[in-house]
């Protein structure tokens, strides 16, 4: 990864510190090789799993986060990578057994994002704007009255879908931050309607505090990440 993993096993300052380091990967940068690279880290299961995808997409992009993540965890770990287990909490949410990394993965499109830091729950979304979508019909399934009524009142159709998808990463990152996944109601998650892009906004989630910003990788992609401590926010992009 560069300036980063890639460089010898120098990871103790990158690591140590109280970061959080967000790789993202670009499907359609990576050739043959560096896709089979990734496929070669995965475990039987997961081959398995990779190989019932139906689109090549699909699978290609389960490949490389599934493969980046193992290598992340395992240099953040000094764990071989054929030693990793993955464990799964109730709603799904992946950790590894006696070890305070928090690790967090989505991608969508073009786009394979990794968050990773120490003693700092945490979750992040992406997801590519879709241009067919009538946001209307499906937005009160998760957001709250107030939010509506602002949706409703933007009048041009590309703004609209904007603000939709920007809250619709930023409420499926808190329920994966707080690893409840979509049990947790979305219209119960409150986001400030003035927003300040770039940096940390404080969140109260079940009368907790945890800190959202959003992140901005490409025109028609929206992403959010969410942490329960305030720290700075590395945006790295990851060498295979």
């Amino acid at each position: 990864m560069r300036n980063s993993i890639n460089r010898g096993r120098d990871l103790n300052n990158l690591i140590s510190t109280p970061f959080i380091n967000l790789y993202w990967y670009k499907i359609r940068e990576l050739g043959d090789e560096q896709i089979l690279k990734c496929y070669t880290l995965l475990n039987p299961e997961e081959i398995n799993r990779a190989d019932r995808y139906l689109k090549v997409e699909d699978k290609v992009r389960f490949i490389v986060g599934r493969g980046m993540l193992r290598k992340i965890i395992s240099y953040y770990t000094s764990i071989e990578n054929n030693d990793l287990i993955f464990e799964q909490n109730n709603f799904g949410k992946l950790y590894i057994k006696d070890v305070n990394l928090e690790f967090n993965v989505s991608h969508s499109g073009d786009y394979v994002v990794i968050a990773a830091s120490y003693d700092n729950p945490l979750g992040v979304d992406i997801e590519k704007n879709n241009v067919c979508i009538e946001v209307e019909d499906i937005a009160e399934e998760f957001l709250t009255n107030d939010e509506i009524s602002f949706l409703t009142d933007i009048s041009n159709i590309a703004e609209k879908r904007k603000f939709y998808y920007k809250y619709w990463v930023r409420k499926e990152a808190v329920v994966k931050a707080i690893g409840q996944g979509l049990s947790f109601p979305l219209k119960d998650i409150v986001i400030p309607l003035d927003f300040i892009i770039g940096v940390f906004e404080k969140i109260s989630i079940k009368k907790e505090t945890w800190y959202i910003r959003d992140i901005l990788l490409e025109k028609d992609y929206s992403c959010s990440i969410v942490a329960r401590n305030k720290t700075q926010l590395r945006v790295i992009k990851g060498d295979i």
